[in-house]
């Protein structure tokens, strides 16, 4: 009796679950559409009163796509597009004095939205501008800029910030996504003028931690030479990118990477609301220092490193190994990798500058700065154990596969909660590219 009780009561629950999904889903229906237009209809209203309050990027309006302009982001987003000229102004002025000099070099923005850095660039001078743009919305303003300016303009249907994703897709199947990103830059020697200039907004610092790959691999874009960034960060990215104190012991492995391989230069700042997509401020996402600016940075690719080309490899292996223990002592550690290597490290053969004090058997590795960490490389690189130790064999087999490297270190970053954008199995942009010159 009991199971046919039971049977009877479950026979009726589908029916009841579904009018009253149905009765939810209808109510719910219903009241969507009315909140989703309030909602579109106060967004509205402020950028129309932002335009009318300036005039002077009232033209621009109805230029920028609606889902760019009437959006409202709780999360930084992926893509930013400055819509000021008085800032394109000052930016393409600065740029213009910096790279005027360099004739054989090619000068590019990266999503440049309506197009008004790239005016101010052509009407400084420029001979040519190349504009990744992967968003096909802002394509009918940027045509308009190509009929003026004829071929001094080229329009790439990709994004540069996408590097990473490429070399990954690429890995997979020859598609040559690199090569036609890149395609029409001139190589140059590493120590001669950079061959290309890039503009833009950097929304997240993944696109560097691919340059610095790129860097330790000498494949794609740095195959090339040099190349210098003038980009727009959030000031919380500039912290990441330049302070070693003042980010997460995780994130050292890259703070140490960036300033042996880069120059940072702080040249000015802006407001925020100058750039769309709007980022609705909220608890989550508030940056705790200047959260209504964006910072214009210059980044330079070194010409010489404070470690020699042939052992950049060894190094960034050496830190992908080692750093990663926060709470692990360095000498037992590292003897386990290279036999008798502690005395050495106890007490360095070569001099270093800002050598640790007291080194010890109790030390640890998040007890380092980059100086040290650099220091305990060199004494361990030079060490008479080091040609025939673990980590020696270890590095030799990473060379034949530095693809998994890369995969490797995401895989183990993304454990520690960094920021890092795991690569995807399909192309984050259309397969097709779309070229006019």
């Amino acid at each position: 009796m009991a199971i046919l009780k039971f049977i009877r009561i479950n026979k009726w629950i589908p029916k009841i679950r579904a009018n009253r999904c149905q009765l939810c889903t209808k109510s719910d229906n219903e009241k969507a559409p009315v909140k989703r237009r309030r909602h579109i209809s106060k967004r509205s209203s402020e950028v129309d009163a932002f335009f009318q309050s300036n005039n002077h990027m009232e033209y621009l309006k109805e230029l920028i796509p609606a889902n760019i302009k009437l959006q409202r982001k709780t999360v930084i987003p992926d893509r930013m597009y400055l819509i000021c000229p008085n800032t394109a102004k000052k930016v393409a002025e600065y740029v213009w004095e910096q790279t005027k000099s360099n004739t054989n070099q090619l000068i590019c923005e990266t999503n440049p939205g309506v197009g008004v850095i790239t005016i101010e660039l052509l009407e400084k001078g420029a001979r040519k501008v190349r504009l990744y743009e992967p968003n096909e919305l802002f394509h009918e303003p940027l045509k308009v800029l190509l009929q003026k300016y004829l071929h001094r303009i080229e329009i790439v249907d990709k994004d540069l910030m996408h590097l990473g994703k490429y070399v990954y897709l690429d890995n997979k199947d020859p598609a040559d996504r690199v090569e036609k990103l890149l395609e029409g830059i001139p190589k140059k020697s590493w120590t001669d003028d950079p061959v290309m200039t890039v503009v833009g907004v950097l929304t997240r610092n993944d696109f560097i931690k691919d340059l610095v790959k790129s860097i330790v691999s000498r494949r794609n874009i740095t195959a090339l030479g040099r190349t210098d960034f003038y980009m727009f960060v959030f000031p919380t990215d500039w912290i990441k990118l330049t302070e070693e104190d003042d980010v997460n012991f995780y994130l050292k492995f890259w703070v140490i990477l960036y300033n042996i391989f880069f120059d940072f230069q702080l040249i000015d700042k802006f407001d925020k609301v100058l750039f769309m997509p709007w980022i609705t401020q909220t608890k989550k996402n508030k940056q705790p220092l200047d959260p209504d600016k964006l910072y214009f940075i210059k980044i330079s690719m070194k010409k010489s490193f404070s470690i020699s080309m042939e052992d950049i490899l060894p190094f960034f292996v050496f830190l992908k190994c080692f750093l990663r223990y926060k709470n692990h002592y360095i000498i037992p550690t590292l003897e386990s990798w290279v036999p008798d290597c502690g005395k050495t490290i106890i007490a360095p053969r070569q001099e270093h500058e800002g050598y640790f004090e007291d080194m010890g058997i109790y030390t640890k590795f998040s007890e380092l700065n980059a100086k040290q960490v650099i220091a305990i490389f060199r004494e361990v690189l030079s060490h008479p154990n080091y040609t025939n130790s673990p980590f020696m064999e270890t590095i030799e087999s990473e060379t034949m596969k530095f693809d998994s490297i890369e995969l490797d270190m995401d895989e183990f970053l993304a454990k520690t909660e960094l920021e890092i954008t795991s690569a995807d199995s399909t192309d984050p942009d259309k397969e097709t590219e779309v070229k006019t010159s």
